[in-house]
């Protein structure tokens, strides 16, 4: 049985979020729904080895849009070198606390790390502000393109905040979308921001049958 450990309204986001645990295993849900567990990580994990491509470790800037439980942070740090930089930035200041307060032990190390600039503060913001500042991007931040959890991340979808992610990458810098679904629409409208676009198919995990897309576009250098 799930306890009861915390709730917290987010005049931000517009939802209650709630923080259960039981027997170790942490879960939040926003409005009831479940939101993110300590109990499935698999694909928050896949999605840095989908974003992090060749043997060599990584040594340049990452922005991870949303800590969540922080095993795509933890995965990122894993990939990186010492010389990396990694900017995660959390909307919520539940989510931030929580982390502190309950599981950190689940992701040891990693929010005191030396690389890690842990921000409480929308990732549109911070990609509004980027100008060439990263070399990769990692947004898992809702459940994908339509069933958005927050109408504030649409922008992140949408044509012009993903001409805005282009700007705000490299050159040769890459783009890593988790979503719950396939989207022909999203996938289209990544190619007209100027991405070369390919997708990936994960298993969820524990849950046998179940796919969840990682869309990964690459800054094209030749549209402007």
């Amino acid at each position: 049985m799930w306890s009861l450990l915390d709730q917290y309204q987010d005049p931000v986001l517009n939802v209650e979020l709630m923080l259960y645990e039981k027997e170790g295993q942490f879960m939040i849900r926003a409005n009831g729904w479940e939101l993110m567990t300590t109990l499935a990580y698999y694909t928050e994990q896949e999605i840095v080895t989908a974003a992090f491509t060749g043997s060599e470790p990584f040594t340049g800037h990452c922005l991870v849009g949303g800590l969540g439980i922080g095993f795509t942070l933890q995965s990122v740090l894993k990939k990186s070198t010492p010389m990396a930089k990694v900017t995660v930035s959390e909307l919520s200041p539940a989510v931030i606390h929580w982390a502190q307060t309950y599981w950190g032990h689940l992701i040891p190390g990693c929010l005191e790390d030396q690389r890690v600039n842990l921000q409480c503060i929308d990732v549109g913001e911070v990609i509004r502000r980027g100008r060439e500042s990263y070399d990769r991007i990692i947004l898992d931040v809702d459940n994908g393109p339509q069933a958005l959890s927050a109408n504030s991340n649409a922008w992140l979808y949408e044509t012009d905040g993903l001409r805005q992610i282009r700007v705000a990458l490299k050159k040769d810098g890459l783009v890593a979308f988790w979503s719950a679904f396939d989207s022909i629409e999203f996938e289209a409208a990544l190619k007209q921001a100027g991405f070369a676009v390919s997708k990936q198919h994960v298993p969820v995990g524990i849950k046998q049958g179940l796919l969840h897309t990682f869309y990964l576009g690459r800054r094209i250098l030749s549209s402007e």
